[in-house]
């Protein structure tokens, strides 16, 4: 063996697209006629996102049987939610400034979805 080691990706042969839906719900206000503030909510689901397939698959050599290649698939094994706020403070004292404070925060969560493509590589 040469040391080298094969290891390639390969498209898998189901992917779709990745299929987001997302609910928002937001405030925006005029605090008085210097300040205002704006304040998002969001909630967002993801189904079928692509990634590379959490293990490689194996394909052994027609020609040499002693060697191995080691190849990825990439499609649709993740799914998961994302919760996030966002929320910025404007201060505007005259015309020609203005000052803005701005904050986002997002907390995903991810798992694997059954795909096809996983039983019938192995």
């Amino acid at each position: 063996m040469d040391g080298l080691q094969d290891i390639f990706v390969q498209n898998s042969p189901n992917t779709v697209p990745t299929r987001f839906q997302t609910w928002e719900i937001g405030i925006k206000s005029n605090l008085d006629n210097q300040f205002s503030f704006n304040g998002t909510f969001y909630y967002t689901s993801v189904a079928d996102a692509i990634i590379v397939a959490p293990q490689p698959s194996q394909l052994q050599s027609p020609i040499d049987p002693t060697r191995t290649s080691s190849y990825f698939l990439y499609g649709n094994y993740m799914k998961g939610t994302m919760i996030g706020a966002e929320s910025s403070l404007r201060y505007k004292p005259n015309n020609s400034v203005s000052f803005e404070l701005s904050h986002s925060l997002i907390q995903a969560e991810w798992e694997l979805q059954e795909n096809p493509d996983l039983i019938s590589v192995h």
